[in-house]
């Protein structure tokens, strides 16, 4: 920091001062009337308004608003000013000598950045600022250099350069416009580059890297990192919606055409069983990056029940990963393997949960059929629930995980799901149930590793002596393990052993601390997206291609999904970047949504069919519902077979109705979802509207879920009996 020397250098001074005054004797008059100290804070501000750059800062914002006298909105450059100013008096505001982050610790004098950092000054002497005045002006001097110091290095305050400087930046921008109008882009880039050198903070040279780099098939992630500092820089930008677009375009048009090239090469694989393989992975990449009709083309390329069971599934978990947990239980009801499908419906009920909704979680783990997924799934609820600090309702779960387990028949899956269980139960702080259990498991490799971990707990719980008997149980355990196993024992034995020892058992369980925000100053920006803008293969795609091009197309597949995923991961990453850029700019990010929203959805009621010309409004469920013709599928004669579905709740079961389109029906039920997405539906049969919902998802197989107004077995027999024509 440019201050930071000489800050330190008067902090020195400051502390030696201070040393030597609090050597001498504290003398007084009596009856003495206590000073008023100026408050820590004040001081700050006050000393704030006197360093040169907040005075440059705000005769510039001043000369800015004067120049917009009559303007109907303030310009990016007055906003940029001015959020400058409001961040450094927000800071210098914020200084005391209270710990936030301790606030029954020792006092020590500091403040909070904008990003939340507390930052501490732990050379000075806290008692001093908060008694005298003349240490306290001195220190709030060194508290606003501070705050300047960084706010420069942030970028924050946009000074403009030198003009020599300035005016070389304006020289490398034309040269840069004018390779790109030849569609050079390459060295417009490196012009744009040069100039940002010169002029980081100016967002225009963010926007033409952006826009130059997005030319270039291949780069497209690389252009989204410009596009994202431009809107870090510039939240509230004009042309802030149409650019998120273009963000969005990007991320389609760039993952869809490598995960396209990853595509080709699986289907030139020779060995079958392999190449089977392979696509399954595609239908996952796909699937990753929103594409589900490419998945669902994909899908139909995969031979065996089990292989296509196992690439829907992965269709399954990217639609719960997305939030699209409708879709994803209609999904995962297509799925006939039990293993596969149950493995599947857990994932979702985890993801569930994670997001909040553990009621519905629940409701999905009840409906699953396989026991040993069942039973697992009941034991993940019940670890969510552990962390979230609900142990009741944790142990709660964990009898249900257990009476799931009791009917597993394969002995190895029984005792594999109870020692799961076990070792929750005592994580939930019931060592007891764990060790109950336990007795009742076979498998002794199964047992040792329960019985170690339910120790680990309890030690954790600080009940040491129970988890001395515990361990000794579980070393006891050990000989009755069988040879092939009982090293991976032993090791699991001296690995908790040790971190009983250490006082630090439980930790391998225990989520990581959160990571902070993402900064979204373009500065850190930026270097947050360092390795993606340097990676070889997002700056020449077409040379990493080439050079992969002498491999096996096995080996060049499994180097391609890698980099597949890599960059689905990079593109997850900015994303999150971009959402908390919105979060804390969110009139900036309520015109961008509002600008990128859709038409309104029809299914108005009352006057809608008037307000909406060509609506039609139908009866249902009591009420009136409008929509356009283009919201409503007849399924009239397109049902090629129904099939009976049960769920399975706590107070009995609802049954449902599963219709299967005909082929001719399915293409034409699939365009009817994909261009309705987001909007309110209808599902139409002899002439009566029998369900009406919003659709979430395209749904490619032509396969229908009705389960509302089917609570008994007799009703929903009835609803498909009308489906079948009889």
């Amino acid at each position: 920091m440019r201050l930071f020397s000489r800050g330190m250098a008067l902090l020195a001074v400051l502390s030696a001062f201070l040393l030597s005054a609090a050597a001498m004797p504290a003398l007084g008059f009596l009856d003495e009337p206590a000073v008023a100290l100026e408050p820590f804070p004040a001081a700050v501000l006050r000393q704030l308004d006197r360093t040169p750059q907040y005075l440059e800062l705000k005769s510039l914002y001043e000369k800015q608003r004067r120049q917009e006298v009559g303007a109907e909105a303030p310009s990016a450059r007055s906003r940029r000013l001015l959020a400058a100013l409001t961040r450094l008096r927000a800071e210098a505001a914020s200084t005391t000598t209270i710990d936030p982050e301790d606030p029954e610790g020792p006092h020590v004098a500091n403040y909070t950045r904008s990003d939340g950092r507390v930052v501490r000054l732990s050379t000075v002497f806290p008692g001093d600022v908060e008694s005298k005045e003349s240490a306290r002006n001195d220190i709030a001097a060194v508290v606003a250099s501070f705050i300047i110091d960084a706010a420069l290095d942030d970028g924050v305050i946009p000074f403009d350069p030198p003009p020599a400087m300035r005016e070389s930046a304006d020289r490398e921008m034309k040269l840069g416009y004018a390779a790109a109008k030849q569609k050079d882009y390459a060295a417009a880039i490196l012009r744009f580059e040069q100039a940002r050198a010169l002029t980081p903070n100016a967002p225009e040279v963010y926007f033409n890297l952006g826009l130059a780099e997005s030319k270039i098939p291949g780069r497209e992630l690389r252009a989204i990192v410009w596009f994202g500092a431009y809107l870090a820089k510039d939240p509230g930008a004009a042309n802030a919606p149409a650019l998120r677009k273009e963000i969005a375009d990007l991320e389609t048009r760039g993952l869809t055409r490598f995960v396209k090239i990853t595509e080709d090469i699986a289907n030139d694989v020779p060995d079958l069983a392999l190449r089977q393989f392979y696509l399954i992975h595609l239908v996952d990449l796909w699937s990753s990056i929103g594409n589900y009709t490419a998945a669902a083309e994909t899908l139909k390329t995969i031979q065996g029940p089990y292989h296509v069971d196992c690439a829907i599934e992965k269709m399954v978990l990217a639609h719960a990963k997305q939030g699209d947990f409708q879709q994803a239980l209609q999904m995962a009801a297509v799925i006939r393997e039990p293993g596969v499908n149950g493995s599947a419906l857990r994932s979702v009920a985890q993801t569930q949960a994670v997001a909040g909704d553990m009621e519905g979680a629940l409701r999905t783990v009840d409906g699953v059929q396989d026991l040993f997924s069942k039973s697992t799934g009941y034991q993940w609820l019940a670890g969510i629930q552990i962390k979230g600090g609900d142990t009741a309702a944790a142990l709660k779960s964990l009898e249900s995980a257990l009476k799931s387990s009791g009917s597993i028949t394969d002995p190895y899956f029984k005792d594999l799901a109870k020692q799961y269980i076990a070792v929750s139960q005592a994580q939930a702080g019931d060592a007891a149930a764990a060790l109950r259990t336990i007795a009742g498991m076979v498998d002794p490799f199964q047992i040792s590793i329960a019985t170690l971990y339910t120790a680990e707990w309890q030690a954790h719980a600080g009940e040491l002596a129970g988890s001395g008997q515990t361990l000794a149980a579980g070393l006891r355990s050990l000989d009755r393990v069988a040879k092939d196993s009982r090293s991976i024992a032993q090791g699991t034995y001296r690995e908790v052993k040790e971190r009983i020892d250490a006082g630090t058992p439980g930790k391998r369980d225990e989520e990581p601390t959160a990571a902070p925000a993402p900064s979204v100053a373009p500065k850190y920006w930026v270097s947050k997206n360092e390795g993606l803008l340097n990676d070889p293969i997002f700056r020449d795609l077409n040379g990493y291609l080439k050079a992969l091009s002498a491999d096996s197309p096995g080996k060049m597949f499994d180097a391609l999904k890698e980099t597949a995923i890599k960059m689905i991961a990079a593109r997850d990453e900015i994303r999150a970047m971009l959402d908390e850029l919105e979060r804390r700019n969110p009139q900036a990010a309520a015109a961008a949504r509002s600008d990128a929203a859709p038409p309104p959805a029809a299914g108005l009621t009352g006057a809608g069919a008037a307000q909406n010309p060509g609506a039609k409004e139908y009866s249902y469920q009591g009420g009136q519902v409008t929509l356009l013709p283009e919201q409503v599928f007849d399924i009239t004669g397109k049902v090629q077979k129904t099939e009976i579905t049960v769920s399975d709740f706590g107070s009995g079961s609802e049954f449902g109705v599963s219709l299967v389109l005909n082929d001719q029906a399915r293409q034409a039920f699939k365009d009817f979802t994909e261009k309705n997405i987001g909007r309110e539906v209808g599902l139409m049969h002899q002439s009566r509207l029998l369900l009406v919902a919003v659709m979430q998802g395209a749904i490619p197989f032509g396969i229908v879920q009705i389960s509302a107004g089917s609570r008994t077995i007799e009703e929903a027999k009835m609803l498909a009996a009308e489906f079948n024509g009889k």
